[in-house]
């Protein structure tokens, strides 16, 4: 009597290629997620490097660097730096609405999902304000801060001051 040949896969090889598949899909996976971030890192650098040639030509023009009051205001940014786009004050993570929210923070260090600008007086002094105060005429110096989402080019986080 002879054997019936049969065709298909046995259940070994379905499990082998189930277990193949799972580990590529799983590669790709955490090839994209690492590239995602890659990306929202850059693009942190390229804000703050943006905000940074705003702020200093805004210096360049007026003798002094905004305080944090005015930087987070819709209005002053309009009539004070029309080229600064608001969506460069904001973390690639962050949910803030730059139009109706202050999303620049004032620490002197980076934070979480936050930018941060911390403006001083020449002698270190914190340079606070009201919106379009005088006191903002004092402001002698800055710092920029972004934190990475893990480590970047060997950093934590991103750090950018006054050019002077």
């Amino acid at each position: 009597m002879k054997m019936k040949k049969q065709n298909g896969f046995t259940i070994i090889e379905l499990v082998i290629i189930s277990a193949v598949i799972v580990i590529l899909a799983a590669l790709v996976l955490k090839t994209y997620a690492s590239i995602q971030v890659r990306y929202r890192n850059t693009t942190r650098q390229n804000n703050l490097k943006t905000l940074q040639q705003t702020i200093e030509s805004f210096y360049s023009n007026n003798g002094y660097f905004p305080n944090l009051t005015d930087l987070n205001s819709p209005s002053w940014r309009t009539k004070n730096m029309p080229s600064l786009d608001a969506s460069d004050l904001v973390d690639p993570l962050s949910q803030c609405n730059p139009a109706t929210t202050a999303c620049l923070g004032g620490k002197d260090g980076p934070v979480k999902k936050q930018y941060e600008y911390y403006a001083t007086q020449s002698d270190g002094a914190p340079c606070n304000g009201t919106l379009g105060s005088k006191a903002d005429q004092t402001c002698a110096q800055y710092k920029l801060f972004a934190k990475f989402e893990g480590v970047y080019n060997g950093q934590r986080y991103y750090e950018l001051q006054n050019l002077d």
